[in-house]
């Protein structure tokens, strides 16, 4: 190689190396404006990433490399070095023992809040962990899994070794040498052992792939981590109005776009959704540890966050000058989206200009950083040497100020160039080929590249075993995790007079997975209670979907509390108190799967289609969890009716979508109808076993559910309904209106036995409910019918307007609930009216108008009342 390609080498190596300590810089001037804000009185409400906890319970993860200067990315000559790769890992778990521990600058109580698409997103994130670490753990060798732990045990026994016994025994070449410097540094016998002990615990902890992702999971889903978790926007003083959420909605379309935009900076392919679309959250919100792909969910869920997490922290930095919030990440999409529009802010064209930055990565929380602010170094010595090494960093940064006070760009530029000229380092072109650092590159020509590259080469070795004392002092954390450990394992009987135990260590291993398994299905019970807790009647005026005539039943003692009624009293505005007392609420940790139930009720009467169908999902893994030895659900009416509730959430979602215009929106309505369809049928099946006096009322409410399924299927196929030419969508929305009214025929008939004298003593309003919902279902039947020309009359044509009784009771039906009823239902009533050559009925639906607000509404009503309208108009 000639000298001027050496030269040019080196230029290029030491302007990246420049550019990265600038950009770790800006991670240390955030860290130190954090500090600053809490010793002046300020608290801080930390927002975390759903992400952060993959790292906590796997720290090898590529995203978990930020934390260290030992990353390969810091390596000169791009070379692999294992001796590094150890203290990647070693630093991104102490990193995230010092996040969940509850002492970050003006941190209150330990609270970690986290928004409520990520913390759906945790929770499906966490099952996968558990499942695949179990399967691992399980497969894995005996040897393999001790060998850690036996790891572990040795580090705490240093702790009774005099200190001419305190040695290294493990091969790492760097630890040996920094314990050398440590002794030779005359440090008192306590702080070597506890520099060793410390050293080998957070090496064996993060070395094992095994065992340890299994105990982190386990802190995840317990006491007290798992109550530190707080849904963001139920816990904001001034939480999010209905006003508010457009300009949230807004924002997210904004920030998508800008993440989308990042994805294709950096090469990563966006991965639409699956047949199954946004609604297997598991499987979507998934990003592969590569790094190469993201799912469009994973992708609008950041998003989402994004934009709760500006506008929350909008409203706290106005209602108090001692209080900000800030969100923490290790998503280099996010983090390099959000500063890369930060940065280009214009103060003379943006209102945002003002915003503070609120984005905190996860490198600004790694131990090198943070010993003194955490608390867990004491004494002047660090402290004075990471103020040099700041003072260092500064020095090495001095040719960057230089080349700014000579860049051209303006000044709406340059006050933000240090995260512009960090963001550089996203560009693949070479930083010595860009006009715009001219003046940088000439001046490091003069300064001699091959010296200056020596002398920052010396500076990161000098960070590097900063970084690796630094671990060290993480004794406070680390420590009190490996003691805990042996704690548990000592009070295995026979393991008190050897670690060898075989007994004892089966016992342990088998103590930990079933506490993670039963602790983990109820991981979302303190989200559901909050939302059970923040729940608010919709306004009146406001559509809502009670659930009708739905059975949820809390018993407490001898008492049973219906959880249906209680709801439909707090939408007709008949009660004001909380659906749930304090007297009632310690009886709910007793039945989770009626916890989650509740709150998917109260999801769908708010019209919070997405996480109702979380609730009542996770309700029905619980129940499965509650009756394991059963073969298929329903065993008892909690169960069946969680079912039912399940289905009723799958149509509305159904109804979400609205037509099945295309190939993605059909695949995913069809999904739903065929889960609906499965678990209502095993409702009917399980109603249909029993003979008391309420199952009858139960299995028509089934058979009216199913109808309207049904229903709800033939409105996204009809080509009326979706200004369509989709002759096949057309028959099979024909056939899916014969199953409507083969149910609906049947509901008919059971009715008018139950009203000739045997209706069940004490359940006629819930009687009343039924007959309401499957003679509206009759109605919209009948309008769906006559919208397909083509459509062949079946025997069951006698429920449609030839029937004079059942335009008697559609009438009936349309004068109760005139008031209340919502839009799209009211059209069907007065459509089979007019079908009925009612006089009236035409000029009353002509006057129907839709609503202006959003809540309650479903894409599918209003493609089917403005359908209806269109047909009746003359």
């Amino acid at each position: 190689m000639s000298d001027i390609t050496q030269s040019t080498k080196q230029l290029g190596d030491a302007l990246k190396l420049v550019f990265q300590i600038l950009d770790f810089s800006r991670d240390l001037e955030r860290n130190k404006e954090d500090g600053a804000f809490r010793d002046d009185g300020g608290s801080i409400d930390y927002v975390f990433d759903a992400s952060l906890f993959e790292i906590f319970v796997h720290p090898h993860l590529r995203r978990g490399t930020v934390t260290s200067l030992h990353a390969g990315s810091w390596a000169v000559d791009a070379q692999d070095r294992p001796e590094w790769n150890a203290y990647v890992a070693q630093t991104a778990l102490a990193t995230m023992e010092y996040l969940v521990d509850g002492t970050l600058p003006g941190q209150e109580q330990g609270a970690i809040y986290i928004s409520e698409w990520h913390r759906w997103e945790l929770r499906w994130r966490l099952t996968a962990l558990r499942d695949q670490q179990i399967r691992r753990l399980k497969e894995a060798r005996a040897d393999e899994v001790r060998s850690r732990f036996k790891n572990v045990i040795d580090a705490l026994e240093a702790w009774k070794l005099r200190p001419d016994q305190l040695k290294v025994s493990v091969n790492d070449r760097m630890l040996i040498q920094d314990f050398e410097r440590f002794k030779a540094a005359s440090a008192p016998e306590s702080e070597q052992k506890s520099y060793l002990t410390t050293r080998l615990s957070i090496a064996a902890l993060a070395a094992d792939r095994i065992l340890e992702p299994v105990e982190q999971l386990r802190r995840l889903v317990t006491e007290p981590l798992r109550t530190n978790f707080k849904t963001l926007h139920l816990h904001l003083k001034t939480p999010p109005a209905e006003a508010d959420w457009p300009e949230i909605q807004a924002d997210t379309r904004k920030w998508y776009d800008a993440l989308a935009a990042e994805c294709g900076l950096k090469g990563i392919t966006i991965v639409p959704p699956t047949a199954e679309g946004d609604e297997a959250p598991q499987r979507n919100q998934h990003v592969d540890e590569s790094g190469r792909h993201r799912s469009v969910g994973a992708l609008r869920d950041d998003a989402r966050t994004l934009a709760l997490v500006r506008w929350a922290a909008r409203r706290v930095a106005a209602a108090s000058a001692n209080r900000k919030l800030i969100y923490v990440t290790a998503d280099d999409v996010v983090f390099d989206a959000y500063r890369r529009w930060y940065a280009n802010l214009n103060p003379q064209r943006d209102k945002e200009y003002s915003e503070a930055f609120i984005l905190r990565r996860l490198t600004q929380y790694a131990p090198s950083i943070n010993l003194i602010d955490s608390g867990l170094v004491r004494g002047d010595a660090y402290k004075d040497l990471f103020k040099e090494l700041l003072r260092v960093l500064e020095t090495m940064l001095l040719p960057l100020n230089l080349s700014r006070v000579a860049n051209p760009a303006p000044e709406t530029v340059v006050t933000r160039m240090r995260e512009l000229m960090a963001l550089r380092l996203t560009v693949r072109e070479p930083i010595e080929n860009d006009p715009v650092y001219d003046p940088l590159v000439k001046l490091l020509r003069r300064k001699d590249p091959t010296k200056f590259l020596a002398e920052l080469q010396s500076l990161m070795s000098s960070l590097r075993e900063f970084e690796r004392a630094a671990l060290a002092q993480c004794n406070g954390l680390i420590d009190r995790r490996v003691k805990a450990v042996e704690r548990e394992f000592l009070s295995l009987g026979d393991a008190k007079d050897s670690y060898d135990s075989s007994v004892a260590f089966e016992q342990y291993i088998s103590g930990i997975v079933s506490q993670l398994i039963e602790s983990s299905g109820n991981m979302a019970l303190p989200l559901a209670l909050e939302f059970i807790n923040a729940w608010r009647p919709p306004e009146r005026g406001v559509l809502s979907r009670v659930p009708v005539a739905l059975r949820l039943t809390l018993t407490v003692g001898n008492r049973k509390v219906e959880i249906g009624d209680l709801l439909e009293q707090r939408v007709a505005g008949d009660s004001m108190a909380p659906l749930i007392t304090d007297k009632d609420r310690s009886a709910l940790f007793e039945q989770p799967g009626l916890v989650f139930a509740i709150a998917a009720a109260q999801r769908v009467t708010s019209g919070d289609w997405s996480n109702a169908q979380h609730f009542a999902e996770t309700a029905l893994v619980s129940e499965e969890d509650r009756l394991p030895q059963a073969q298929s659900l329903p065993q008892d009416a909690q169960s069946a009716e969680i079912l039912y509730l399940n289905a009723l959430v799958r149509r509305f979602r159904m109804g979400e979508i609205g037509a099945a215009t295309t190939p993605s929106a059909a695949r995913r309505i069809e999904r739903h109808y065929m889960d609906a369809l499965r678990l209502l049928n095993a409702c009917v099946d399980y109603h249909s076993t029993l003979a008391d006096e309420q199952p009858p009322m139960r299995v028509m409410r089934t058979w009216s559910e199913r109808a309207a399924l049904h229903l709800f299927f033939a409105g996204s196929h009809c080509k009326f309904v979706c200004r369509g030419d989709d002759d096949e969508g057309e028959r099979r929305a024909v056939v899916a209106l014969d199953k409507a009214e083969v149910d609906l025929k049947a509901c008919l008939n059971m009715v008018m036995v139950i009203t000739q004298g045997d209706a069940p003593i004490g359940h006629e309003e819930f009687m009343h409910k039924i007959e309401r919902q499957f003679i509206a279902n009759i109605a919209a039947a009948a309008v769906l019918r006559s919208f397909c020309a083509n459509a062949r009359m079946g025997s069951e044509r006698q429920l449609l307007p030839s029937c004079p009784d059942t335009a008697r009771r559609v009438r009936l039906v349309l004068d109760t609930y005139r008031s209340t009823a919502h839009p799209a239902m009211l059209a069907d009533l007065l459509g089979f009216l007019v079908l009925s050559e009612d006089a009236d009925a035409q000029s009353e639906l002509m006057r129907l108008k839709w609503p202006d607000h959003r809540q309650g509404n479903l894409y599918l009503d209003r493609l089917v009342f403005e359908a209806v309208k269109r047909k009746f108009r003359s």
